[in-house]
């Protein structure tokens, strides 16, 4: 039997994932990218994109193993569906600015997404993806945090890999201005805003904001929204999420 914090860690996952699925699916709608959503359980989703191409987006909020990204990709591939796997990234993907050494899992991906594995982060009921790039060679690699994709990039390639972890014919989906190559429409590239910018909207700050502004903006915060002291029902929600962004912002400040 699962202890009660087991079991509370495992509900505040699947409410990350349920908040991320809806918050990727109205992203998606608002870009024009899909003509319609065919398939929505919350960590599957199956799009079909204006271009007609079919596409599954798999969120994937637990370990998965390199025999269960074949399975998918070779049951996607069979049924013509291109397939995109999205990482929870604070669980499974390193951080920015690390030397990391890559699991057999992790480089079948690489291979089908030339050197990126795609994740995203949830920030109350907002959702940001954005490619982790694996520079380098070999088992080791730099890791480094690309910007929040542009949705309507969304592209599908029939691609063909070699790697010793995966090799075959696949169907996968991609982001177009991540791989250098531009939108179709011929518009510029403008990322969805990151979640550091909205760890700062939430303490009212601008993004440029130092440390001692964000150290005060939460001192206030904090006696507003601390349900020992305030009376909204949704205090306590409230004060967890000035607490995540707090800690978010002075861990990317280097604090």
């Amino acid at each position: 039997m699962c202890s009660d914090f087991g079991r509370s860690e495992a509900q505040s996952m699947r409410f990350d994932t349920y908040n991320a699925s809806a918050s990727l699916v109205n992203q998606l709608i608002d870009s024009g990218v899909i003509r319609r959503v065919l398939h929505d359980g919350g960590d599957l989703i199956l799009v079909q994109l204006q271009s007609g191409e079919r596409v599954s987006l798999y969120l994937i909020e637990r370990s998965i193993e390199l025999y269960q990204i074949v399975d998918i990709l070779e049951q996607d591939s069979a049924d013509h569906i291109y397939t995109l796997f999205i990482f929870w990234g604070e669980m499974f993907l390193p951080g920015h600015g690390q030397w990391f050494e890559v699991e057999d899992w992790m480089a079948a991906l690489l291979a089908l997404y030339r050197d990126r594995i795609y994740a995203f982060d949830v920030f109350g009921r907002e959702m940001f993806l954005f490619p982790v790039h694996f520079e380098g060679e070999g088992k080791y690699r730099y890791i480094r945090h690309g910007p929040t994709v542009d949705f309507n990039s969304l592209l599908c390639k029939d691609i063909h890999t070699a790697s010793t972890y995966i090799a075959g014919f696949w169907r996968v989906a991609y982001f177009a201005e991540d791989a250098g190559q531009p939108r179709t429409d011929g518009k510029p590239h403008t990322p969805a805003r990151t979640r550091l910018q909205a760890c700062y909207e939430f303490l009212g700050l601008q993004a440029d904001a130092g440390r001692d502004a964000v150290k005060q903006a939460y001192r206030q915060l904090a006696r507003q929204y601390h349900p020992d002291l305030s009376d909204e029902p949704d205090a306590h929600t409230l004060m967890q999420r000035l607490n995540e962004a707090y800690a978010y912002i002075l861990g990317h400040l280097g604090d």
